[in-house]
């Protein structure tokens, strides 16, 4: 087994869980205070495969896969996937494990959506931890607003996240924004998914809902939070 392949393995094994939105896929491992990961789009919980095994001797450490292009399990048809319904399913997915408050630690757009999490509802989280993600005005960045505006162009959408599968395009895209490098094993799993309808069409409904509204909105609510961010 690889190094990589043993951080990945390090965030324990996959379970499931149904939601209103459709089935969630999560890995969980440790124990104690509850420790809840949110990644950004275009990725999964294999993000967070260097930081999961450093903290489960302290925390319980659970890692969804959010439905944002590269989680294997397709949500309902119907289901709600603009950030502030992601945010609602964040909230369903702590209800359905019991979970009363926790720690939120967040990247990416997983920020955004931990910061509509957190503003909307402050009795569910203990602490905010805010890692380079999307805030105020940007959501999704300013080098993705473009490409956003062509997913509500007829088709578009779906050819540029068939593109997302030549590494002519994924691999310089990570090369950009990772300082260094993302390891193929990991590349894989964040691109394979979205040969599945029904993960681009998922991956379309959350990055046609991205809007800087929605992070200002949070940042007003964030005003009275409660507890650390």
């Amino acid at each position: 087994m690889t190094e990589v392949a043993e951080l990945i393995a390090g965030l324990g094994e996959y379970r499931e869980v149904e939601l209103p939105a459709g089935p969630l896929r999560y890995r969980e491992r440790g124990s104690g205070r509850p420790l809840v990961f949110l990644h950004g789009g275009l990725a999964n919980g294999d993000l967070w495969r260097g930081v999961v095994p450093r903290l489960a001797a302290d925390y319980r450490c659970i890692v969804p896969d959010l439905p944002k292009g590269s989680h294997r399990l397709p949500m309902r048809p119907d289901a709600d996937l603009a950030p502030p319904g992601m945010a609602r399913l964040v909230v369903d997915f702590l209800d359905a494990l019991g979970l009363d408050r926790v720690t939120l630690v967040t990247n990416d757009s997983g920020g955004a959506v931990g910061q509509m999490v957190a503003a909307a509802h402050p009795d569910r989280v203990d602490r905010l931890v805010l890692s380079a993600c999307d805030t105020y005005g940007q959501l999704p960045p300013r080098y993705l607003k473009p490409l956003r505006l062509l997913c509500f162009l007829p088709g578009a959408g779906e050819l540029m996240s068939r593109a997302w599968l030549s590494p002519l395009v994924h691999r310089p895209f990570f090369a950009s924004i990772v300082k260094h490098g993302t390891p193929p094993e990991v590349l894989r799993s964040y691109q394979e998914p979205l040969r599945d309808a029904g993960i681009r069409r998922d991956l379309i409904k959350f990055f046609r809902g991205c809007a800087p509204r929605h992070t200002r909105a949070a940042a007003r609510g964030l005003a009275t939070f409660p507890r650390r961010c």
